[in-house]
Parts: C-alpha cells; structure tokens; sequence
C-alpha cells in the first residue's frame, strides 16, 4: 500500500510516522519542508503530484481555510480507484462541497473526524470514518496502523458529530480558563482547582451530568439568579465574564421558554429535558 500524506504538522507527523512504522510506503508533501531530519525511512518528501499520484489513500491533514483548495489541486491528479480522505476540522458543508470536487475525478472521497487531541493521544487519536466507502476505507487504514471506523455513510455526519462534539470539549475548556483566572485573581486558584478534582474524582460523570441537565428543568431560574451574582463577582475582580455571561444567557432562555414551570419535579431521564427544550426553544432565524 502506498500512502499520501498532504500536510506535515501535528496531525500529518503523527500519523504518517505511524504508517510508517507499521511498513506502509507514505510520500509526504509539505510546503515548509523538503526533507524532514529524523523522519522515519519509509517517509519520503515530494512534490505536491507525487503526493496524490499513484497513492491508494491520500489523506489530506492541512488547515481548515486551504482544505478545499488542496482537494482541488489534488483532484487534477487522482484518478479512478483512489481514495481521498479529508482529515481536517471542517464544518459538514465543507467536507460536502470537497467531496463533489474529489468525486469529479473518478476517485471515491471519505471523511475523517478526529475525535481526540492530538497532544494527548497523537497516533492513536479515534478517527471516525464516513462516506459511501467508508467501510473499506476505514478497514484498510485500521489494517495499515490508524485507529479508524466506519461511522455513517452520509457525508458530513462525522464532521458534524466532532463539530457537535466540540461544543463541549471546547466550552469546558473555555470555562477552566475562566475559573481559574478569575480564582487567580482572587487568590483561590489552588483551592479551586483541588476542588474540581474532588468533585471529578467523587462523583461519575455520569451521574454528575444527568443530575445537571435533569434538575435544570426544576432549577434554572434559581441558578440564573445565582449566575447574576457570579457575573458580578467576576467582575470585581477585575474581568469580564464571557463564558458565565454566556451560560446566564442559556438559563435565561430556559427560564423565558417556561422550563421552569413544565415539570412538577425533575424528570427521570436527560431526554426528557432536552426534547422539551427543542420543542420550545426558539429557531435562529
């Protein structure tokens, strides 16, 4: 099997060495880079056609701004038989409008989602796999040493699940650096950070998480009032409150679509709150 590996970075590094190392041929094209000290000897750096041309995969690990023109400078030397895999953070109409581009050339065109952090799992990352020949692609880059699966055939699923995904893992991150700048500021940090891992590590997430959403129904008024206090604490000591002002706006909505006043006591199930919610929360327009 022989591999293209468009882009050298943090993600294109890892996974081409991991290619590597498993015996795949991978030829890498890089415009910082003509030949990379201590890669592995099955890495070899090339232009940018040699790249696509002749290569079974050509995995395409650039940044989200280029990714579509990369996929159009590619297509002009896949072929019939080959498969392009588009492994950048791109939303659903993105990864959509390349695939079209990407199909035009005869070659079959795959999604890939990376479900985790780089810095954190690098070679092992969890990549979910999507489009019609998802499960042949995912098969063969599993056998050649990448942890991929097949996910949906639709393409933009994936990309949409990691996007969703993001909303989480990007806000909770975005809500530690608020906590503990506004804790540095006031003297607590050590506190606060040995009391959220004690709440972690005491509790499952969970259980933590399923009473959060499902007393929401009951508690977001009390807890909007509470987040006003909070806002003006943060405040005080001197910074303005982004993730707390944006978390009092979504108790806000709650409390406005009438959360508050639809259930007797908080239901039994997390599903319960949030099908009410998308049945009354109001539509961007």
């Amino acid at each position: 099997m022989k591999i293209g590996c468009l882009g050298f970075g943090e993600v294109g590094s890892a996974f081409a060495t991991r290619l590597a190392e498993k015996g795949v041929s991978v030829v890498c094209h890089d415009p910082r880079i003509s030949e990379a000290d201590g890669a592995h000897p099955n890495i070899t750096f090339v232009k940018f056609d040699e790249a696509v041309t002749g290569s079974d995969f050509v995995l395409s690990m650039v940044t989200t701004d280029i990714a579509e023109r990369i996929a159009a400078d590619a297509a002009m030397h896949l072929g019939n038989g080959q498969f392009y895999v588009d492994l950048n953070s791109t939303a659903p109409a993105k990864k959509r409008a390349i695939a079209e581009i990407v199909e035009k050339s005869g070659a079959h065109f795959v999604e890939g989602a990376i479900m985790e952090a780089m810095a954190a799992a690098g070679a092992n990352a969890r990549i979910l796999i999507g489009g019609a020949h998802m499960s042949h692609a995912a098969a063969a880059l599993a056998e050649a040493g990448l942890n991929c699966e097949a996910y949906r055939e639709d393409v933009g699923a994936a990309s949409l699940f990691k996007m969703l995904r993001s909303v989480f893992s990007k806000g909770v991150e975005a809500v530690l650096i608020e906590t503990l700048l506004a804790a540095e500021r006031g003297g607590v940090r050590e506190d606060i950070w040995a009391e959220i891992q004690r709440t972690f590590a005491n509790t499952p997430f969970e259980k933590m998480a399923h009473g959060w959403v499902t007393s929401h129904a009951s508690a977001c008024k009390r807890r909007r009032d509470e987040l006003a206090q909070v806002n003006e604490v943060v405040r005080d000591l001197g910074l303005t409150p982004q993730m707390c002002a944006a978390a009092s706006q979504v108790f806000e909505a709650s409390v406005a679509d009438g959360l508050n006043d639809a259930f007797d006591h908080p239901p039994a199930e997390m599903a319960d709150v949030v099908e009410w919610l998308n049945q009354h929360r109001s539509t961007i327009a």
